[in-house]
């Protein structure tokens, strides 16, 4: 049997081909004159029939790979259906153990978007057709996922992992270690905003930016109320440790008040006070001609940010 997309793809061309043929005009000409009213109605008939054409190809993408990601999933659980939920930008596949797929679906859709267009993603898709988004209770699952699908050895310290280089971009969550891990819906908002992250900024970005998009984009798309109890937490371990910007930074704090106050920071520069200038913020970390790695402090520099007003700042906006 010919595989569906190909005849989706095939149907596609008809469709734009066909639009142009009947109302006369040649999709190759290059027409320098004026368009007249009669040409602007084609033109516009053209336009509708080249975007059900796009359509049709991104439907066919995201069959291929809803197939993709079934076959994965066998390849770990080998046996039963995959639980899965489709969403306008993410196919969710797993079994969460607190909240429903389309519970946890509903706010990672929310958190794509509000990503996407912080990082001025939204005027071209970031990859082909939908994110695949598995979550894994289970940790061996979780790495045997890692050796099967991505075909490397899991470190002990992998949580979650994504890859998007490729036509099958993919996250993948696994089950927190230790108290003040992420939960397994939060470890998958973190892959999916680090995707993202570096979909827009490249690799050189340090942890503490990647995680703290994670978590920040994530607390804002949860809700109001999940929201104000993360900047409660913040304020909390600001007074109660006396942290400062840099020592997030700097990794100086202990994992469980890093977690929050990561997050906290990236969201003042991201999405709070900071967000006009956090685009060259990112675009800071990229190597020069010399490909020398570059650090937080050239970041700042690189976007015209004071460390120093940062730090002052930012506490001041955490403890409001």
């Amino acid at each position: 049997m010919r595989d569906p997309t190909w005849r989706i793809g095939c149907v596609s061309c008809r469709v734009f081909l066909c639009a142009a043929l009947f109302l006369g005009i040649d999709p190759a000409a290059d027409n320098a004159a004026p368009p007249s009213k009669s040409t602007k109605y084609k033109q516009a008939a053209i336009a509708l029939a080249t975007g059900a054409a796009e359509g049709m190809e991104q439907a066919g993408k995201v069959i291929e790979q809803k197939t993709r990601a079934e076959a994965n999933w066998k390849k770990v659980f080998k046996e039963g259906k995959a639980p899965h939920l489709e969403t306008d930008n993410l196919l969710l596949f797993g079994k969460p153990p607190n909240k429903s797929l389309a519970a946890i679906g509903a706010v990672l859709e929310k958190q794509f978007v509000l990503a996407r267009k912080t990082l001025g993603l939204e005027e071209e898709a970031p990859w082909p057709g939908k994110l695949a988004v598995y979550f894994f209770a289970d940790r061996g699952k979780f790495t045997s996922f890692i050796r099967t699908v991505e075909g490397r050895r899991p470190e002990s310290e992998d949580l979650g992992s994504f890859h998007i280089r490729s036509d099958f971009p993919h996250v993948a969550a696994g089950p927190p270690r230790e108290p003040h891990d992420p939960s397994l819906e939060a470890q998958a908002a973190e892959q999916l905003a680090s995707a993202l992250l570096v979909k827009k900024a490249g690799t050189n970005l340090p942890e503490w930016v990647l995680v703290g998009f994670g978590r920040a984009t994530y607390y804002r798309a949860a809700g109001p109320r999940e929201y104000l109890g993360e900047r409660k937490r913040a304020a909390r371990l600001l007074a109660s440790r006396k942290a400062s910007a840099m020592d997030v930074w700097d990794n100086n704090l202990p994992a469980e008040a890093a977690q929050v106050l990561r997050g906290s920071l990236v969201d003042f520069l991201a999405l709070g006070p900071g967000k006009t200038k956090f685009l060259a913020f990112l675009e800071g970390y990229k190597p020069g001609e010399n490909m020398v790695q570059k650090t937080t402090a050239d970041a700042f520099k690189a976007a015209n940010i004071s460390p120093k007003i940062v730090n002052q700042k930012w506490k001041a906006w955490v403890r409001r």
